[in-house]
C-alpha cells in the first residue's frame, strides 16, 4: 500500500473528510488532497507527524509506508529508528519507548504537537492539568493498595 492509499484508508476509517483531516492535523485540505492523489509522495517529517497524530497512527508506520529506509537499534528501554532516503541521506531519527501501550501511541504524537504548537500559556495549562490527573491516578492506586 502506498502513502496515498494508506492516508485515504485511515481517513475513511475515521469517517473524516479531507477538510476535517486538514483541520485535525493542522494541514490544509489542499495538502491532504495532493497526498491522497499521489502528487506528494514524500511529505516532510513535520507533515507526517501531524498526519500520524490526526489519524491515530504511529509516525514510524507512516515513514515506512512512504518507503524511507529504516535501521532499527535496540537500546533496552527504547528503540531507535533511523530513517534515510534512497540516497542514504538522513531523514529523521525516532526514539520509541517500549513501555507505551499500543493504544496510546497516537497520544505521544499529540503531546509533541502540543509542546511545539501551543502558545506557552496554553501549554503550561495543559501541563498542569496533566500533572493533576497523574497525581489523581497515583492517589487512586494508593487507595486500592490499602
Amino acid at each position: 500500500m502506498n502513502l496515498a492509499e494508506f492516508i485515504r484508508s485511515k481517513r475513511e476509517e475515521l469517517n473524516l473528510s479531507q477538510r476535517q483531516l486538514g483541520i485535525a492535523s493542522g494541514l490544509s485540505n489542499t495538502v491532504i488532497s495532493k497526498i491522497e492523489n499521489g502528487e506528494r509522495t514524500e511529505p516532510d517529517v513535520d507533515t507526517l507527524r501531524k498526519l500520524a497524530s490526526a489519524l491515530k497512527v504511529n509516525v514510524i508506520e507512516l515513514m515506512k509506508v512512504v518507503g524511507y529506509l529504516e535501521e532499527t537499534i535496540d537500546h533496552g528501554k527504547y528503540t531507535e529508528h533511523v530513517f534515510t532516503n534512497s540516497d542514504g541521506e538522513l531523514i529523521d531519527i525516532f526514539q520509541e519507548l517500549k513501555e507505551i501501550p499500543e493504544n496510546r501511541e497516537h497520544w505521544v504524537g499529540t503531546a509533541l504537537r502540543a509542546a511545539n504548537e501551543l502558545p506557552e500559556e496554553d501549554f503550561d495549562k495543559l501541563d498542569k492539568y496533566a500533572q493533576v490527573l497523574l497525581q489523581k491516578a497515583k492517589m487512586e492506586k494508593d487507595i486500592e493498595k490499602e
